[in-house]
């Protein structure tokens, strides 16, 4: 049960308050069970925790629960919705599944920026398709993803032979910066970036346009400081860096072999040895720590290389060091098991570093299964949604659904 009331005051500070007004809501019966594993609020990120929810093609939700589970928002979302982030005027950005929007909490869409413009505030962008990302800029501008169809002549037929090709057009990926008015600020094609002739496990399945799936990007970070560029890429089992104003590849984490001998020269050395990340998503760059959700497809063996962990395929939050000088990158530490042992998410995920605490927050888009550790890998907070079927891009934790500047208070028992 909830009790709103208001307290109107005039200039001379008198006030009167109004009759409290009582009323409970409860969650659509559509939205998952959550149940909650473990919390401990004592040593959990203040606030609430904020994710998309979806059956793939069947329905879609962006729900917020508090640390017992309890929905306390939710709004139905188109079935492909991914990226889901709280702004700091308190509305909602999120990936729709082909357009990118941002909306406020109460569900009216402000902008959405979309290759089928319907309404007064679509903004028209010429790309079939923008997927996976929707990173919002402080100026209004957004980074997103989209594709376009490239065709390669010699791209290989098979993970067995990886010497010889035939011609085959592919859905290259692009990292796209799009203006608040709709315009295309920049656009950087990773087909010119990077070979188009090296794959991974499954770049040689049919992406979303039905072409092979060469690269299959899922994250984009911006950092305005450095001015560079993070993507991520699960079909090559790579994270890029490059600079917003060249294009210039500035690092690649990925395991060795594959790699042409002018983006090899861009690799990152093991600085002590560590099992490679692939397939990974949520990629999240802080200072000189590249923080990730490895998914470990695959038991983290490419067509390439083989990493040795003989069939066993789990999921992890990793964190690496690079020393960009030095040409080099290593293992920080990794979050694994949860309080009932370690999960594979063959696909989703994200990695989130909590600036209160300094916990760390973990999705298993797959299960879906969300946990907070502490930097030392205790877990205090743990929930996966029931039944079986539904999936999760990334949670987050927020302060509230309101806006930076708003003042939440509050009423105190003897109140």
């Amino acid at each position: 049960m909830y009790h709103v009331y208001a307290t109107l005051c005039d200039s001379h500070g008198s006030s009167i308050r109004t009759p409290s007004l009582g009323f409970s809501v409860d969650a659509p019966d559509e939205l998952p069970e959550i149940e909650v594993v473990a919390a401990d609020p004592s040593r959990m990120e203040p606030g609430i925790t904020l994710f998309p929810l979806t059956v793939l093609g069947e329905q879609g939700w962006l729900a917020a629960v508090d640390e017992d589970g309890e929905y306390v928002f939710a709004q139905r979302a188109p079935p492909g919705t991914l990226a889901l982030t709280r702004l700091p005027d308190g509305n909602l950005a999120l990936n729709e599944g082909t357009s990118v929007a941002i909306r406020q909490v109460m569900g009216r869409t402000i902008h959405r920026w979309t290759p089928t413009p319907s309404s007064a505030e679509d903004l028209p962008v010429p790309f079939p398709r923008l997927h996976h990302e929707m990173l919002p800029q402080p100026d209004g501008s957004v980074f997103t993803l989209a594709y376009r169809d490239r065709e390669v002549p010699d791209y290989p037929e098979s993970y067995d032979d990886l010497t010889s090709g035939v011609s085959t057009v592919i859905q290259e990926d692009i990292v796209v910066h799009l203006g608040a008015d709709g315009s295309v600020l920049a656009t950087f094609y990773l087909g010119d970036m990077l070979d188009t002739t090296r794959i991974g496990f499954d770049s040689l399945e049919p992406g979303s346009s039905g072409r092979a799936d060469w690269s299959h990007a899922n994250a984009v970070q911006y950092d305005s400081t450095a001015d560079t560029v993070t993507v991520s890429l699960r079909h090559q089992d790579a994270i890029v860096n490059f600079e917003y104003s060249t294009g210039d590849i500035r690092w690649i984490i990925s395991p060795e072999g594959g790699w042409r001998p002018d983006l090899a020269s861009r690799r990152l050395r093991q600085d002590e040895p560590f099992v490679w990340p692939v397939h990974s998503h949520g990629v999240e760059v802080d200072g000189d720590i590249v923080r990730v959700f490895d998914n470990g497809n695959n038991s983290r063996n490419t067509p390439y290389y083989t990493s040795g962990q003989n069939g066993a395929d789990y999921s992890r939050l990793l964190e690496l060091r690079i020393d960009e000088a030095r040409g080099t990158v290593s293992f920080e530490r990794e979050f694994v098991y949860t309080t009932t042992g370690a999960y594979f998410s063959p696909v989703l995920g994200n990695a989130d570093h909590l600036n209160t605490t300094g916990n760390r927050l973990a999705t298993w888009g797959a299960i879906p299964r969300v946990v907070e550790f502490t930097e030392d890998g205790e877990v205090v907070y743990e929930f996966v949604a029931r039944p079986w079927g539904w999936k999760s891009d990334r949670a987050t934790r927020i302060p509230s659904l309101y806006g930076d500047d708003v003042v939440i208070r509050h009423k105190m028992a003897n109140e």
